[in-house]
């Protein structure tokens, strides 16, 4: 909300964000976009920003929390260059028990 430091922040994130890092953060959402909709999730994807809709979100994102995966209850997922390959290793699996369970 115009705060100068988070302003100053935001640029040089913005300013440090590679076109390449930004491909490879799209690619690796896609793959992971691949493997919930395997899983039985319906993804709606714009970059690294996925929407995950399950028949019973609520109990996704509650059978998710057990799991350790932390999504946003209304099915928002978002990827960052800092997310590992193990990281979303984890997540991917996570999703396919909590999907089993609908």
């Amino acid at each position: 909300n115009g705060n100068p430091l988070a302003a100053a922040a935001g640029v040089a994130c913005l300013e440090a964000l590679e076109e390449d890092a930004i491909a490879a953060l799209n690619r690796r959402a896609a793959e992971l976009a691949g493997r919930l909709e395997n899983a039985g999730a319906v993804v709606r994807r714009s970059g690294s920003i996925m929407q995950v809709d399950a028949p019973d979100p609520a109990r996704l994102h509650l059978a998710l929390l057990v799991e350790g995966v932390y999504a946003a209850p209304r099915g928002m997922l978002n990827l960052s260059t800092a997310v590992t390959d193990d990281q979303l290793e984890t997540v991917a699996a996570a999703y396919g028990r909590a999907l089993a369970l609908d």
